[in-house]
């Protein structure tokens, strides 16, 4: 689940490479967006300026291709450029006859009837140097984007605001593709995805359509729909954080669309934070590492059969499942078997509270333990008589019940930052950090 396309540029070269099917629903694959294919045709126009600065002839096939491709970035940005002076460009530079003729040599001479259009041809020259067949090339790459003022055009020309970010954001993701590579490397790469794509698509036009596919999609697709698992990357406060505004409801709308993200698991919800100081307010404010704490020792308490729990392991259950009003998931989800055990064994420690003649005892076990709210979503008969054996630990739990601020988890596990746990399946039998 993503909050913007540009995040799907790292996600779809993993699937592509370990060969993992997927679909990426309201967007075309990150490759093949204008803004990236934009920038890639200008990376090869360079090269071949590169190849014929080092007295290198393009062959004429290559030659036509780098012809088509100037023909497509001309006025991308707009440069107010008249198709005859693109043609004239395409007919002077890259020919490999004469290296002389090169973009970088063109714009060295004078522009006799089009400046502008030298200028732009020049462009290339002056920041993509030598170095883009060997070093690292995402400051190159960045700068270039800056001289044309590319990030500004995309964003003027969107027909959103919000658009218009998002598709400024595949360049910083294509630029972070080449954070390891060189630009001429990056050309290379980006090819062998595409090929990848295109064997992708052979197998979905042969009617290999049940394959099962990871499904890649933002939170504004999403709502309405539901899956047994979701992923949401990148919870981190450049993606997902309120936005100035003095509308004080416009400020979090953010807010909403990271809750629409959330709440579209049935079963599983995963969530990649960041570091201390990166993972987004929204989950902060929550305490989030409790939360999930929480459920992690839920998630290990339900891996058990009801039958083995002590008084405080039941006690503890029947509050985490209440606290999150989990009782919908119990009735819905866990198996029925197991369900009859659960409610039961919960039914057996009220009752046996019940009977220690302590009314604040009495009380506080039937806040925690009464099935009123399990019987909202589902019958709560057929309970498992067999779950009415005694509690050796009952003053135990007469004691957490009658404290002035009862803990919701006497044994809360320690969670790692990167990964939210599993909450969990029908009836869980892993919960993973």
């Amino acid at each position: 689940m993503l909050r913007t396309y540009a995040q799907s540029a790292e996600i779809e070269q993993v699937f592509l490479q370990e060969k993992v099917p997927y679909r990426l629903v309201g967007a075309v694959p990150f490759y093949r967006r204008a803004e990236v294919t934009t920038l890639t045709a200008y990376l090869e126009l360079a090269l071949a300026d590169l190849d014929l600065m080092n007295g290198e002839e393009l062959s004429t096939s290559r030659r036509e291709k780098v012809q088509k491709l100037w023909r497509t970035v001309a006025n991308r940005p707009s440069r107010y450029l008249k198709t005859a002076d693109v043609e004239a460009i395409a007919r002077q530079a890259w020919r490999g006859a004469n290296p002389g003729l090169s973009a970088r040599e063109l714009q060295r001479r004078p522009a006799r009837a089009c400046p502008q259009a030298l200028d732009a041809a020049g462009h290339l020259a002056g920041l993509l140097s030598e170095d883009m067949g060997t070093t690292p090339g995402k400051d190159v790459l960045l700068d270039f984007v800056s001289a044309i003022g590319y990030r500004e055009y995309l964003i003027a020309s969107a027909p959103t605001q919000e658009f218009g970010e998002e598709r400024a954001g595949s360049i910083d993701a294509l630029a972070e593709m080449a954070q390891t590579r060189s630009l001429g490397a990056l050309i290379t790469h980006l090819a062998e995805l595409h090929e990848q794509v295109r064997y992708e698509e052979q197998l979905q036009r042969r009617g290999n359509q049940d394959v099962p596919r990871v499904t890649l999609m933002t939170a504004f697709r999403a709502k309405g729909l539901e899956w047994p698992v979701v992923i949401i990357p990148d919870c981190i406060a450049g993606i997902f954080g309120n936005k100035p505004s003095a509308d004080a409801a416009a400020s979090e709308e953010e807010r909403r669309v990271f809750y629409v993200a959330m709440t579209r698991a049935q079963k599983e919800l995963h969530l990649i934070t960041g570091d201390d100081d990166d993972t987004t307010d929204f989950l902060k404010q929550v305490a989030y590492e409790s939360v999930v704490g929480q459920h992690h020792r839920l998630a290990g308490l339900l891996q058990r059969d009801p039958g083995t729990w002590t008084a405080v392991d039941t006690l503890e259950a029947a509050q985490l499942l209440g606290r999150y009003e989990h009782e919908a998931f119990v009735q819905r989800w866990v198996d029925r078997t197991y369900r009859a055990r659960l409610l039961g064994r919960f039914t057996a420690l009220q009752g046996q509270l019940a009977r220690q003649g302590r009314d604040d005892v009495r009380q506080a076990a039937g806040r925690a333990l009464d099935l009123t709210r399990y019987a909202q979503h589902g019958p709560v008969d057929h309970l498992a008589p067999e779950m009415e054996k005694a509690f050796p630990d009952l003053a135990a739990v007469c004691e957490i019940l009658t404290q002035p601020t009862a803990p919701a988890s006497a044994r809360s596990s320690a969670v790692k930052k990167n990964l939210a746990s599993t909450l969990w399946a029908e009836r869980p039998r892993k919960a993973s950090i």
